[in-house]
């Protein structure tokens, strides 16, 4: 079976995607690359979001090339916030709500 598996450039989603390939399944790594470059408001650890992007991308790509795994980032961080704005009613989403926005935005 193929099954795309979000990658964050973390240990989670990794051994996520090598679980799913040694059980057999055919593995694509997406990573959508939302970071906007505006003034960066988190804590340290940014989850893939924020001024790490680049290197978590970056980590993610590297795991895909050793595990011959077919991998995509997908930019879609022109459409982030229009795509919230519309979806939320002009309201500020709670956390849970902008996570299942964003899962389907990318389907």
């Amino acid at each position: 079976m193929k099954i795309a598996v979000g990658l964050s450039g973390g240990v989670d989603s990794a051994v996520t995607a090598a679980l799913l390939q040694a059980a057999g399944h055919e593995v694509v790594g997406i990573t959508m690359k939302i970071w906007s470059g505006d003034r960066y408001r988190g804590g340290e650890k940014d989850a893939c979001f924020g001024p790490g992007e680049a290197d978590d991308i970056l980590r993610a790509e590297r795991l895909c090339a050793q595990q011959g795994i077919e991998y995509h980032v997908l930019i879609v961080r022109r459409n982030m916030k229009k795509w919230f704005w519309t979806i939320s009613g002009g309201n500020i989403l709670p956390d849970t709500r902008r996570i299942h926005a964003s899962f389907a935005m990318l389907l």
